[in-house]
Order: structure tokens, then sequence, then C-alpha cells
């Protein structure tokens, strides 16, 4: 499998519900984190990131699950660049069967194709997504209560203190398949617990302004 070998090079084990995931059959999972890997910057050095943190971490979130970062091997011909008022991030290829598994191409063409890769706040990607990848990694219609679901998902992850990411992927403009969401922690820098409470022991309101959902 060239789209992630999990076999020798995973780091981590991936729970849910209790249960240990065998990450060689979560294709919808593998497809997210090649994904994020494709729409990105950063580069990991060692234990080192260079470029966004955000970026570095799931890039190194992919490591760590044994996903390969196939973005030399692939050509990549556009990008548009994540700011405040677009609020997500596309960087499109030139993907064909020799190159690389499209997992969410279910045609057997060898023929060269474009495909974008896109990451960024789920308010702006997820209405432009008309498919989801199922458990078998098959493409499926994304209905309004998958929608309402994936959005009260992203809701309580970010009640939870954490930055939601979504990610999709596709050949179409606003005809994209959603791959997941990705929940990121940024850690306190060191100080700020300590510099709030002496802005409260002064009487003085805290409030935290910020561009996040």
């Amino acid at each position: 499998n060239n789209h992630g070998n999990t076999t020798n090079t995973r780091k981590v084990e991936v729970v849910y519900n209790g249960n240990i995931m065998d990450i060689e059959k979560e294709q919808p999972l593998l497809t997210m984190f090649d994904a994020t890997c494709l729409c990105n910057n950063a580069y990991l050095s060692g234990n080192t990131v260079v470029g966004q943190p955000t970026e570095g971490a799931l890039l190194y979130a992919a490591q760590q699950l044994g996903i390969q970062d196939r973005r030399k091997e692939l050509k990549r011909i556009n990008e548009t660049d994540f700011n405040s008022d677009t609020k997500f991030m596309e960087v499109r290829y030139t993907v064909s069967e020799n190159s690389c598994i499209d997992l969410t191409n279910t045609t057997n063409s060898k023929k060269s194709a474009e495909k974008s890769y896109l990451k960024g706040a789920l308010e702006v990607i997820l209405p432009q997504c008309v498919t989801y990848l199922n458990e078998k990694g098959e493409k499926t219609l994304l209905g309004p209560e998958l929608k309402a679901h994936i959005q009260r998902q992203a809701t309580e992850m970010a009640s939870d203190g954490l930055r939601v990411i979504a990610v999709a992927c596709g050949s179409t403009l606003n005809q994209y398949t959603f791959c997941g969401i990705a929940g990121l922690m940024d850690p306190l820098r060191d100080g700020v617990q300590d510099a709030v409470h002496r802005i409260q022991d002064s009487h003085a309101k805290v409030m935290m302004i910020t561009g996040d959902a």
C-alpha cells in the first residue's frame, strides 16, 4: 500500500472506546492524515518543526501513525494560502494511479488528473463537501443529518478547548469529499497563568480575543 505503510513505522497505538484500532483497516483515518500532509508547508527536522506549529503538529501526528508524507512523490501545481478571510488552505496536485493510490477515486483510469487537498475552519470546509468516506473508505453522500452530527462533534471538541481543523479533498470545486476533523490543543505559554492572576488581583477584567471558532 503506497498510500501509507503503517505496518513497521507506526509509533503509537490508537484507542477508541477502550479498544485498540487497527490503523491499516481505517481508510478514512489514513486518508485524512494523508491529506493533512499534502495540504501542508511545514516539515520535520528530527524533533523540530520548521514552519507553522499547527502544520507541524499534523505532520507529527501522521508520522506517529506511520503515514508517509507523499509531497515529494506528487507534483504540486497550485496553492491557496490560509488567511483570516477565507479561513482555509488548498493545495492542488497532479495525481495518477502510477504515482499514488487515490483512496477516493473509484475508477480504474490511469490518466493523470488534478486533485485538491484542503484544511481549515469547519464552517468553510463542510459546505464545500458533498460526500464523505464511510468506514470502508467508500465515498458516500453527505446529507444534512450527518453534517449536523459533524458540527455537534466539532462544537464538543471546541468546548474542550481544542482548535478544530476540518480536512477535505477532491477534484471538483464545491464537490469535495469530507475527510474528517482534527482537534489540536494549544499549550499555554510560560508565564500566562501568573500574568492573568496579577491582572485579576488588580481588579481588572480579563478578556480573551481569538480568531478560532
